[in-house]
């Protein structure tokens, strides 16, 4: 037995020890049977003397962790809870809960920080902010599992309220096979969400349709306020039908719906005051816009070009309208006396399908943005016609052409009182342009006095200019080496004296250089070696 003493910290699973039974060739017991009978009992009291011994060594590390500690042990339990919550993620809120990356942010920070030692343990299990949030992944392993240890989770979160988000790894659970064989390990976690359902304020979801539809039945949050369900399936056209759900609807606040159809979502829009929207039909939309009579902001993202089965939809109060790959027969059908911002992505639809849209509502609109036109599509000034009451516009790949800044220049003064003119009310314009582009342009669509005491100026004092594109013949090397396009001397004075008067203007190309900086710092070059010449 002593020479089992010296193995020091070595593991059991060190121990290489084969045990054979070789077969006797006489009846009962022989004396070679006896003795190996007796060498496999020591060695068992051997692995039972070690492995008291090795307890016992773990035991006396502990308790020297706590006398000799390092100084994150020795801080007040109070003073280390705060240094952990510095380390959470920012949790989002209701109105900006569909914009945060949850794979990247919603991370178990509170099961890592567990894993280091027995006090950081006791400290993240005590902390109930460490436990509102959870990162739920499925997968074969954690599947059998997952209810209890979510109940165990949730049960260490107190009264706060809870943001959850639950997807598969990979391709598990995408398909109806797999589905159908972890259906069962799946409701008791739907149980079990639904025992804190007082709670639960944002829940989000990267699932197919199918499965989304099956966990739905049991699904109970009357008090959640934003649902984000997402998948990477492909829509085909019908097929699903509608849910038939047996919980009560959720009313969220925010929705959002990514590779959804409609009538897979139960739930009540009458509360619903932001909606994201991708790959719906274009009566989908209207419906949305019909059924949440409170909606603030609204965002369609790659709607198809379908007939629309409702009218006009003339919506009380949305505020933001944001349409990304659209058809013209969503906006003209939709009618909106309170719309103040608008962000339109076109991708070559023609800005003339825009204009029954801007008669109608463009009079309360004050902030606008429309990208990426078609290349010869310069039907943008037409649009603008009706943006009376705009302020903020930002044009991004869009075809201005020289009539919107003549159309600028001829109306940077108008007379006092009148309201019919081109953009009237304009104080900030930000536009990318490639090259050549005529600077002649900044410096006549600004008037900084009137002519006349009854003429009045438009209010332009923020213009931002970023240009893309090949530079012109004259230029000089930038900071990375690229030529860098320069402003004309005589334009560069007229800007110059337009900033001294209180306008901002910023020009920078596609790496960010300062291109009026830089073109001062050239002429004065210039200056200083023709005096010295």
């Amino acid at each position: 037995m002593e020479d089992f003493r010296d193995l020091g910290s070595q593991r059991l699973c060190d121990i290489e020890y084969h045990r054979s039974t070789p077969s006797c060739q006489l009846d009962g017991e022989c004396a070679l049977c006896t003795r190996l009978q007796k060498a496999d009992q020591l060695v068992l009291e051997a692995r039972i003397v070690l492995q008291r011994a090795l307890e016992g060594r773990n035991q006396l590390k502990i308790e020297n962790n706590h006398i000799n500690d390092p100084f994150s042990q020795r801080l007040p339990v109070e003073i280390a809870c705060r240094i952990f919550t510095f380390c959470l993620p920012v949790l989002p809120t209701v109105m900006d809960f569909t914009e945060v990356d949850f794979m990247t942010r919603m991370k178990p920070l509170q099961l890592t920080l567990g894993s280091v030692c027995q006090s950081w343990r006791r400290i993240a299990w005590a902390n109930p902010r460490f436990w509102n949030y959870l990162h739920i992944c499925l997968t074969k392993r954690t599947c059998p599992s997952i209810a209890s240890l979510v109940s165990d989770w949730l049960g260490r979160s107190g009264q706060l309220p809870l943001v959850i988000f639950v997807h598969f790894r990979g391709d598990f659970g995408k398909s109806l096979d797999v589905e159908e064989n972890i259906i069962h390990f799946v409701d008791p976690l739907v149980q079990v969400l639904n025992s804190y359902a007082n709670r639960l304020s944002l829940f989000a979801a990267d699932i197919s349709r199918s499965f989304w539809r099956k966990i739905q039945h049991n699904f109970v949050q009357l008090f959640l306020e934003g649902l984000n369900l997402m998948t990477n399936e492909r829509l085909l056209d019908g097929g699903g039908g509608h849910v038939v759900s047996l919980g009560i609807a959720p009313s969220p606040k925010v929705l959002s719906m990514k590779g959804y159809r409609l009538q897979d979502i139960h739930v009540d829009f009458h509360n619903l005051t932001r909606f994201i929207g991708a790959n719906l039909q274009t009566s989908d939309c209207l419906e949305v816009l019909r059924r949440s009579p409170q909606l603030l902001n609204c965002n369609f993202i790659d709607v198809p070009d379908s007939v629309a089965l409702y009218g006009t939809v003339v919506h009380p109060s949305l505020k933001v309208l944001e349409l990304d790959n659209f058809p013209k027969a969503l906006t003209n059908a939709i009618i909106s006396h309170s719309l103040e911002s608008i962000n339109f992505t076109m991708h070559c639809e023609p800005f003339a399908s825009l204009l029954p849209f801007m008669q109608r509502t463009a009079y309360t609109i004050k902030s606008a943005v429309f990208s990426d036109a078609a290349p010869e599509d310069d039907g943008v000034t037409e649009v603008l016609e009706y943006a009376l009451s705009l302020e903020y516009l930002s044009l991004v790949n869009v075809n201005m052409g020289d009539r919107f800044f003549r159309r600028l220049s001829k109306t940077a003064c108008f007379p006092e009182g009148q309201t019919n003119g081109f953009l009237p009310k304009l104080k900030s314009l930000a536009f990318w342009t490639c090259m050549p582009f005529s600077w002649s342009h900044l410096h006549q669509m600004i008037v900084t006095r009137p002519l006349h005491p009854l003429m009045q100026r438009r209010p332009l004092t923020n213009i931002t200019v970023d240009i893309y594109g090949d530079p012109g013949e004259s230029g000089c090397e930038s900071e990375e080496g690229s030529e860098l396009e320069l402003i004309g001397f005589e334009d560069l004075e007229k800007i110059l004296d337009l900033i001294e008067s209180g306008v901002d203007i910023k020009v920078r190309d596609e790496g960010g250089q300062d291109i009026i900086a830089a073109s001062q710092d050239h002429y004065n070059t210039e200056q200083i070696s023709d005096e010295d010449f």
